[in-house]
């Protein structure tokens, strides 16, 4: 059992491309970002017609008017591309780029704030939350070590079990 300490697994070092990767990633995400936003006006963004919207974004169409609609959805393209530089390069971590990418479309206007945070509300969420929360316990106290290795050490020899246990007409006793 002590032979399956995290410690001893080896520490993976950063290639000398993935190195330069991080170290540009952040600047080029601001540079696409400005340039994006206030440089690249793409001309499909420019005239959207309301009859190929959805009503949903008809209605804000109409709330908003044409001019503030495009202006939303550049900002949405440059936050967008911003955000997939920042998570293909990993300049910083994914969760603070994921908490960066909503806080920038509070602040441009996108969304309001109650739409943004809306979601980290929902019952979903919340599900995601406490299943980490349940894994990291899981982990920390050595117990999930232990399940992995019970399973394997009582079904690792019985591949027929597990085959039969599979079918669909065991699954209604499981």
């Amino acid at each position: 059992m002590h032979n399956y300490k995290i410690e001893k697994l080896p520490k993976r070092s950063k290639t000398k491309v993935e190195a330069v990767l991080a170290a540009i990633g952040g600047p080029l995400a601001i540079f696409s970002f400005i340039l994006i936003y206030f440089v690249f006006k793409p001309g499909y963004l420019q005239v959207i017609s309301p009859d190929s919207l959805s009503n949903y974004a008809k209605n804000i169409f109409d709330l908003v008017g044409s001019s503030e609609f495009t202006r939303m959805n550049i900002a949405m393209l440059a936050i967008f591309v911003a955000g997939i530089i920042l998570w293909m390069t990993e300049a910083i971590p994914n969760y603070l780029t994921s908490l960066i990418i909503i806080i920038s479309l509070v602040l441009t206007g996108v969304l309001s704030e109650k739409d943004a945070y809306a979601q980290l509300g929902h019952k979903v969420m919340w599900l995601n939350i406490m299943s980490f929360v349940l894994a990291s316990m899981l982990v920390k106290t050595g117990l999930a070590k232990r399940f992995a290795l019970w399973f394997i050490i009582h079904f690792g020899r019985h591949i027929l079990l597990a085959r039969v246990l599979r079918q669909p007409i065991y699954h209604q006793f499981l």
